[in-house]
C-alpha cells in the first residue's frame, strides 16, 4: 500500500479534485492507474461524500466512464458508501453502476 497513489475528491482540500470536475479531471487522474497493468484495483472510498459535495448525476457520469476504463484494462473497482447516508432510490441508482453489490451494514 505504500506505493498506492491516492486521489482526493473534495471542494475543501488543497490540491484535490472538485466533485463537479470528476469528468474530465478525475478521469485523467485515474487513467495512469488503470493503464499500469492488469490485476490492479481502484477503491472509491466514500462515494456518498462525493455525492454530497457534488451531485449524484456527476458521480454516476464519472463512474460510467471510469468503470469502463477500468474494465478495459482489467482493473477491479471497489466502492464504499457509508450506510444510511443515501436515500434508497439514490443507492439503487448508484448500485446499478457496478456488477455486484454487498450490503455489509447488517454485519456491524
Amino acid at each position: 500500500m505504500k506505493k498506492a497513489p491516492i486521489v482526493q475528491i473534495s471542494d475543501r482540500a488543497p490540491g484535490a479534485i472538485a466533485p463537479n470536475e470528476l469528468d474530465p479531471a478525475g478521469l485523467r487522474a485515474i487513467l495512469p492507474l488503470a493503464r499500469e497493468g492488469k490485476g490492479g484495483a481502484i477503491l472509491y472510498d466514500g462515494l456518498d461524500e462525493m455525492i454530497a459535495e457534488g451531485s449524484l448525476a456527476d458521480v454516476i457520469r464519472f463512474l460510467r466512464k471510469a468503470n469502463d476504463m477500468a474494465f478495459v484494462h482489467g482493473v477491479t473497482v471497489i466502492a464504499r458508501v457509508t450506510p444510511g447516508r443515501l436515500a434508497e432510490p439514490d443507492l439503487k441508482r448508484l448500485n446499478a453502476e457496478f456488477d455486484e453489490f454487498l450490503d455489509l451494514s447488517a454485519q456491524l
